[in-house]
């Protein structure tokens, strides 16, 4: 059956559903039925390997419950004008945050273009409407959501297999206009993939039929719904830029120690100090030693090139990370409702809810 219509999306909560096909439609139905007949919370586990369309279908089901609250008007009021099933605003928003958790949470793999590489939890809170309509006595309409992430890959910053992507937020910016990459940095200007270490060379040029310069301004429509623009946009591609940037580093044993290191490439090593406004000695002693506490003292001591390299790709990984948990709660503040706090796990609202857990797409390599 195909998804996304209104006739079927009305069909499934106002028609017995042993007569279609099983559909995602039943699933949604029966979990805003229950929330409205039992007022007990809800929760939905979508499940599947990767590329089975997981994320996709979390997204049907907010778009269904969204609609069933007209739909019950229209079906036990059909004389009465209830004009066109619009998709609230607070569901248009939600929708509108998906693509940054595409960017900065999906990459490419062997096995899907578009492959979320962390888990997601998302929360739908409704808001109960006290109604004697139609012989309903209440229904519930869509007030806000809130997202819990878990398991990004953070490993993918640094280090993807062939035929692999890192994340896609990188791509969609190196493809954004000169213009706009010089005004984040000036290094940033007239590179590609094949200027940073953590993207080497890839073929793949667009996801699901879209190029990356169109994903580029895709991104900064949802970045803009989230109050990330201007400035915050710049500042935000800056951190971007200094996780690639890092990955440029090399290390090479100390002529004067071999059991320390130095780093090899002092170019790369003076860019980033400009871009991140820290004296180039300051970030190399930081990488490339490391305290240690012997009962009251600390000691200073060198480790080795591998081991620097180590540490200059678990910042990277840290600082993406915190990236990624930043816009997380941003995105909180921007789409859940104005009297709770989103980023505090607790079900201390007045709030009814139906809850979807899109787990981490496994791999199949039978």
């Amino acid at each position: 059956m195909e998804a996304g219509k209104g006739d079927l999306q009305d069909s499934f909560f106002n028609k017995p559903v042993d007569t279609f096909a099983p559909h995602v439609y039943e699933t949604s139905a029966y979990a805003y039925h229950d929330l409205m007949t039992t007022e007990q919370n809800q929760s939905i586990l979508v499940s599947g390997e990767s590329g089975a369309g997981k994320t996709e279908t979390v997204k049907i089901v907010l778009r269904h419950i969204a609609t069933i609250e007209n739909s019950i008007s229209t079906a036990a009021c059909p004389t009465e004008d209830t004009g066109d099933l619009e998709q609230p605003e607070i569901v248009s928003k939600i929708l509108k945050v998906e693509p940054i958790f595409e960017a900065f949470g999906n990459a490419v793999t062997r096995h899907n273009n578009n492959s979320s590489r962390f888990g997601k939890f998302t929360s739908i809170y409704l808001d109960k409407k006290e109604t004697k309509r139609c012989g309903f006595e209440s229904v519930y309409a869509v007030a806000g959501s809130s997202f819990v992430t878990y398991l990004l890959e953070k490993t993918r910053v640094v280090s993807h297999g062939p035929g692999e992507r890192s994340f896609h937020i990188f791509y969609h910016l190196l493809n954004a206009p000169e213009e706009f990459k010089a005004s984040v940095w000036d290094g940033l200007k007239d590179t590609t993939q094949e200027s940073f270490s953590y993207l080497g060379s890839t073929e793949i040029n667009q996801i699901d039929d879209r190029s990356e310069s169109q994903l580029w301004e895709a991104i900064q429509t949802s970045l803009a719904v989230i109050g990330v623009e201007g400035e915050k946009m710049i500042s935000l591609m800056r951190a971007l830029c200094i996780v690639l940037q890092l990955g440029n580093l090399t290390f090479s044993p100390d002529p004067q120690d071999a059991e320390g290191s130095v780093i090899s490439s002092q170019d790369e090593l003076l860019k980033l100090s400009h871009l991140m406004g820290i004296d180039p000695s300051v970030i190399e002693n930081a990488i490339t030693k490391r305290k240690v506490k012997a009962g009251f003292d600390w000691i200073e001591t060198k480790v080795t090139a591998a081991d620097s390299k180590d540490s200059c790709d678990a910042l990277a990984k840290k600082i993406y990370a915190q990236l990624f948990a930043m816009l997380k709660e941003n995105i909180n503040e921007s789409t859940a409702p104005a009297d709770i706090d989103a980023n505090i796990n607790s079900f201390d609202h007045k709030y009814g809810c139906i809850s979807m857990l899109d787990l981490f797409g496994f791999e199949s390599f039978k």
